[in-house]
């Protein structure tokens, strides 16, 4: 059995990746990682990928993962680098990977190239958002969170299509299956957290009235997702645009905890079979 780990530090959402066959090598990466020896564990990550502990389906993984640890590490243009070629592969793994998805539920999802899910594809521009605003590339991280928010845009687009295709193939050969309107739908359509940052982005830009609609949008990304947002408003929220005269407002962003360890399960289906 294959077992996809990921593991990440954020705030509204975690985003560390970390993903192999063998969990037992990445003991080390852990160990690095969780005392803050960022530039260690970023050199056991290139090592094990040098060691072939990342498949070639594994690919996106690797640049998930090394351009994370890079964020943390400081190295925010190998970040760049990294999380651009992840953004790069997962848009071309998953038309790739559509082709597959009956034949990898039939036999085994390790067929499958990793084409990424889809809050990594989201939160990878979110990071680098901050990566280029280390940089001192103010407008670079402004374009980073509306690449983040138009792929959210795109999200119902994306599986409402896919989801008709496969359930119009279904009804050409049994007209007892009915259409699913709900299958097309999607929960998550807006990121407090890439709303948040652009606030923060436009009101160091001077653009108040763009930070004041992305202000909004946080509030709008509560109210509309309560089963993501299951938290009240930060109380400081209203306050972020009224900064008096002469004076600064310093925010402070904190990543922390853990993802959920993503493991394929195995289905055992009874099979007679009468032998005359």
């Amino acid at each position: 059995m294959k077992i996809k780990k990921s593991i990440f530090f954020a705030g509204f959402i975690l985003i560390f990746f970390i993903s192999c066959s063998s969990m037992a090598h990445y003991e080390e990466i852990d160990s690095a990682v969780f005392t803050g020896d960022y530039h260690g564990g970023l050199e056991m990550i290139k090592k094990a990928k040098e060691g072939g502990a990342y498949a070639d389906t594994d690919a996106i993984l690797f640049y998930l993962d090394a351009g994370m640890l890079s964020h943390y590490a400081g190295e925010y243009k190998e970040s760049i680098d990294y999380l651009s070629t992840a953004e790069r592969s997962i848009e071309a793994a998953f038309t790739k990977s559509v082709s597959l998805e009956i034949t990898s539920y039939v036999l085994n999802d390790n067929i499958k190239e990793y084409a990424g899910e889809d809050y990594e594809d989201i939160y990878l521009n979110v990071f680098n958002a901050l990566n280029y605003y280390y940089n001192g590339a103010l407008e670079s991280s402004l374009v980073e969170i509306r690449r983040s928010d138009n792929k959210l845009k795109h999200l119902a687009t994306k599986y409402g299509a896919v989801t008709t295709n496969a359930q119009q193939a279904v009804l050409a050969k049994s007209s007892d299956v009915p259409y699913d309107p709900e299958a097309v739908q999607t929960n998550f359509s807006n990121s407090a957290l890439a709303r948040y940052l652009g606030m923060l982005f436009y009101r160091g830009e001077g653009k108040r009235d763009d930070a004041r609609i992305d202000r909004d949008q946080v509030k709008l990304a509560f109210a509309n997702q309560p089963t993501v947002y299951n938290f009240p408003l930060p109380s400081t929220l209203d306050d972020e645009l009224n900064v008096p005269a002469g004076m600064a407002r310093l925010n402070v962003i904190s990543f922390n905890g853990f993802s959920p360890v993503k493991q394929d399960e195995t289905i055992r289906i009874p099979w007679a079979v009468r032998i005359i």
